[in-house]
């Protein structure tokens, strides 16, 4: 699934390098650290998007460390609770369809469209707005990540 024109203006004023340092707010780091502890969140590339198909932005921000690849997508805060984080995390091990091939360099954010040319993903259901992501690690196909509707979770694919 290719990113439009559109939506890659929309990641280079998103996304932030490794090597940068943190530019997180420290409510940001707090949720990140509180559903995964043992991840390093240090130097991540970090977007915004509303990938959740909830009508607010969330966070997006992926770390490496050693053979591990992490992503968290924290929610915004509200007044009533703090900020949420959602964690995945993949190894990074070439030739394996479950795995980062190496770091990711950047997420590129699209428009959530449910049909591939793989098929319907499980799941998705298109919201206005709602937008789906790529981790990005130039040497082997993207992982891609959407909110599956059915399930409250984020899910991924590749192809």
């Amino acid at each position: 699934m290719k990113p439009t024109v559109l939506s890659l203006v929309f990641i280079g004023l998103s996304w932030t390098a490794y090597g940068q340092g943190s530019s997180l707010a420290p409510d940001v780091l707090a949720a990140l650290h509180a559903a995964a502890p043992s991840a390093s969140w240090d130097h991540p590339l970090s977007a915004t998007g509303n990938v959740m198909c909830d009508g607010k932005t969330e966070t997006i921000v992926v770390s490496g460390e050693g053979d591990t690849v992490w992503l968290g997508v924290v929610t915004p805060p509200n007044h009533k609770t703090p900020r949420k984080a959602l964690t995945i995390s993949w190894p990074i091990a070439r030739g394996t369809q479950a795995a980062m091939c190496a770091k990711p360099v950047r997420i590129e954010l699209s428009p959530l469209i449910c049909d591939t040319e793989n098929g319907k993903l499980e799941g998705c259901r298109p919201t206005k707005h709602c937008q789906e992501f790529s981790l990005v690690d130039d040497t082997c196909d993207s992982i891609n990540v959407y909110w599956d509707s059915s399930k409250h979770r984020l899910t991924w694919w590749r192809n």
